[in-house]
């Protein structure tokens, strides 16, 4: 069985150090942060283009966000994505 494809939403101070640990012990992952993640995401990982894309490829999803607004936005952006796939 493939490992699953890890998602995190949001890379700031807290994350990027569980997703490089994640990466480090040879999990696959993808993520996502409106802020440069290129500069944040962890070696190995593929930066997704849109939180949705996430949603369609990851099978295990951490959101990381500094406010509620943010989350609840990404929230209903996941939940959106997955009612349409179905």
């Amino acid at each position: 069985m493939a490992d699953p494809l890890f998602g995190f939403i949001g890379l700031g101070v807290m994350v990027e150090p569980m997703a490089r640990n994640i990466t480090e012990k040879g999990h696959a992952m993808i993520v996502h942060d409106i802020a440069s993640p290129a500069d944040r995401a962890p070696e190995g990982a593929e930066i997704a283009q849109s939180n949705c894309e996430i949603v369609r490829r990851a099978k295990v999803i951490a959101l990381s966000l500094l406010t509620v607004d943010a989350n609840k936005s990404a929230i209903e952006e996941i939940t959106k994505a997955v009612t349409q796939a179905v």
